[in-house]
């Protein structure tokens, strides 16, 4: 979860974090993997099937094991799509330019409505839906090390204890 989270931050810290788990040589591996979180799943895999053949674990368990690490694996592939997958620009940009338009005609066709304060209710509006856009913005970037950001900390955390 550690070298998951790390990774969709574009983060390469996450031996600081594992030093009490990993060994001197499975930390320099881990460090120079071009995918850690594949790494780290490989490495499980291989330490699952030496105890299965020095007889620590049965076939099932073993099995047990791999089909969570696929499940795991799927996971990481879906969290990489989310990462690697922005909004179109093309998309952005004319919702943004309808915006602005809008913003520019509603005082016109708020003018007979609410008289002079058209620009105050314009502001208003302009306001919600700007701050509309911004969540949006930063719901495209799930992972990224902010306030409005997934608690990835947290469900290390949780899966560490």
């Amino acid at each position: 979860a550690v070298a998951k989270k790390r990774h969709l931050r574009d983060e390469r810290t996450m031996l600081l974090e594992l030093a009490d788990v990993l060994g001197p040589c499975d930390r320099r591996d881990a460090a120079t993997a071009k995918h850690p979180p594949l790494w780290f799943l490989d490495a499980l895999s291989r330490y699952v099937a030496e105890t299965e053949a020095a007889g620590g674990m049965d076939s099932q368990q073993a099995q047990n094991f791999h089909d969570q690490f696929t499940i795991l694996e799927e996971a990481m592939c879906g969290c990489e799509k989310i990462k690697k997958t922005p909004i179109p620009f093309a998309i952005t940009s004319h919702l943004r330019t309808i915006s602005v338009i809008f913003f520019l005609l509603l005082p016109l066709a708020l003018y007979g409505t609410v008289g002079t304060w058209c620009l105050s209710v314009n502001f208003v509006v302009s306001y919600v839906v700007i701050g509309v856009e911004q969540v949006a913005t930063e719901c495209e970037m799930p992972f990224e090390h902010n306030g409005n950001s997934l608690a990835l900390g947290r469900l290390c955390d949780t899966v560490r204890a």
